[in-house]
């Protein structure tokens, strides 16, 4: 056969697609497709997460802020489908205080179920999981301390198990009691614009890493 006659039959069987393909006896495959990764890096969790202004960490990084006030474990499960579409590299992951606050059953049981589903839909992300942070009692009615200390100790273990990254802010934020600093908290549950300080530049050597290793690819 001549080379246009070649050229000619190819691009037939291009516009005939998969069935003219099987017609002529030749197995059809579908080619694999590459995610289309919309972000870098994504937070995901209630209003600490919401009310952060994560992009400004990276220059290079695309940065989606997926936080929204009062979310809780279940309103994770119910917007897994909004991470999945990203398909982003990283996922910082914080909730708990609402689901403490509001006295969810079996919340450790429910916390390790959301990470094996994020663990099944998103195989290639690397994923943190983000402590509680203290709070200072005396506006919300906030758990007390050695419950967040404690729930903290059990989510580490859970996170470790995982084989997921940990990421102990308690300490980065807590004064020597234990509690929310002051010049960290708006109303003894949300932070100041100093309290995301301290938080982003905890960050920051985490995302500087995440940088490297796009600049290499």
């Amino acid at each position: 056969m001549k080379l246009w006659a070649k050229r000619l039959t190819m691009i037939t069987l291009a516009a005939l697609g998969a069935g003219a393909l099987s017609g002529w006896g030749i197995p059809w495959q579908e080619p694999p497709k590459e995610p289309q990764r919309k972000a870098d890096v994504v937070f995901w969790g209630d209003s600490l997460t919401a009310r952060g202004s994560w992009q400004r960490l990276s220059e290079s990084l695309v940065i989606e802020n997926l936080g929204m006030d009062g979310e809780t474990l279940a309103g994770l499960e119910e917007r897994l489908y909004q991470v999945e579409a990203l398909a982003p590299r990283a996922l910082f992951l914080m909730v708990g205080i609402n689901d403490l606050m509001e006295g969810t059953n079996h919340f450790l049981q429910r916390y390790d179920g959301l990470l094996s589903q994020i663990e099944a839909l998103l195989p290639e992300t690397q994923v943190f999981v983000q402590s509680l942070l203290p709070v200072r009692e005396g506006f919300w009615p906030v758990p007390r301390k050695e419950r967040i200390e404690q729930v903290n100790r059990a989510l580490e273990e859970l996170t470790h198990r995982h084989g997921m990254g940990y990421l102990n802010l308690y300490p980065v934020l807590a004064d020597q009691d234990g509690t929310l600093k002051t010049e960290f908290q708006l109303d003894g549950l949300h932070l100041t614009a100093k309290g995301y300080q301290a938080w982003e530049e905890f960050l920051i050597p985490i995302l500087g890493e995440l940088e490297v290793f796009q600049g290499e690819k």
